[in-house]
């Protein structure tokens, strides 16, 4: 493999990250639902007091998920979504 391929592609060790959990505080989330935007697979936003949830079921796609929950998190305007993630 040449060193300009391996620099580029190479050598990279595919990690799997993964959410163990997602916690939306409800004393900060102003209910925005810009995290259920990005992930409406997990996250609900059609609840009572308007503060988002995790849907029933829906650890099945922590890890598919992956990308789509750290953005939700990111996406909040006042980080109400924290996540912890396997290995941090």
């Amino acid at each position: 493999m040449s060193s300009l391929f391996k620099r580029l592609f190479g050598h990279r060790r595919k990690t799997t990250a993964r959410v163990l959990s997602i916690y939306i505080d409800p004393d900060v989330c102003m209910c925005s639902q810009a995290c259920v935007v990005q992930c409406p697979e997990v996250l609900e936003g059609n609840t009572k007091s308007g503060v988002p949830r995790v849907r029933k079921g829906a650890e099945r796609y922590f890890e598919s998920h992956f990308e789509q929950l750290k953005m939700a998190a990111d996406f909040c305007p006042v980080d109400a979504v924290k996540l912890v993630i396997d290995g941090e």
